[in-house]
């Protein structure tokens, strides 16, 4: 951030059952008491609490995930992408890499309807068309990683306010230690996919 400039990002798990006055009213990019922060680390070791201490100011990012679509495209003109389509809450790191296989899927869909001689001409059912081929292709990958954020989500949940076993410093450096590396998300090739489920539909397999 500059220099002898540091910033600090926490994360609250928040039971909106309990705690909906923690989310009501609360804003994106909102200046925060820096009590609450404090508050938060108050049981951790005195290094972070002496770090959270230091802290002049707090901002807070609510953050949410949510459940799955019917369909990406409305009314044959209106597409959903990103977050919009497929808000997970940032699990796995692949909120960014989502969004622009979106947009980039978006792209190629466009793509196939111009013209040797560079034009894009859209009908309403032109446009259906490439709206339909970009859900099809991004849908079903979208919805592979929600269910893996609803499954990490309700199980921190039913732990933290569901009478589950609390998770030992042990335990949780073993499953970080023996967590896969989610090639399929990160590694993910969405022109691959891309290709593939036009061709499908072409022939009718989807």
């Amino acid at each position: 951030m500059g220099r002898e400039k540091y910033g600090i990002v926490a994360f609250r798990s928040v039971n909106p059952s309990t705690s909906s006055q923690l989310l009501d009213g609360n804003h994106w990019d909102e200046t925060t008491d820096t009590a609450i922060l404090r508050e938060m680390f108050a049981d951790y070791h005195p290094i972070v609490k002496n770090i959270v201490a230091a802290t002049p100011h707090v901002r807070t990012y609510p953050n949410f995930y949510g459940g799955f679509l019917d369909t990406y495209h409305f009314g044959g003109r209106v597409v959903l992408i990103g977050d919009a389509a497929h808000s997970h809450g940032g699990a796995l790191a692949a909120n960014a890499s989502l969004g622009m296989d979106d947009a980039y899927c978006l792209y190629l869909s466009f793509l196939e309807h111009v013209s040797p001689s560079g034009n894009l001409n859209l009908g309403a059912k032109e446009l259906k068309q490439v709206l339909s081929l970009y859900d099809a292709v991004r849908r079903p990958h979208c919805e592979k990683v929600l269910e893996v954020a609803h499954a990490m989500y309700n199980g921190n949940n039913q732990r933290l306010w569901g009478g589950g076993e609390a998770e030992t410093d042990e335990q949780l450096r073993e499953k970080l230690r023996k967590r896969p590396y989610a090639e399929w998300i990160h590694e993910y090739d969405v022109e691959d996919a891309f290709e593939k489920t036009r061709d499908d539909m072409q022939v009718g397999k989807l």
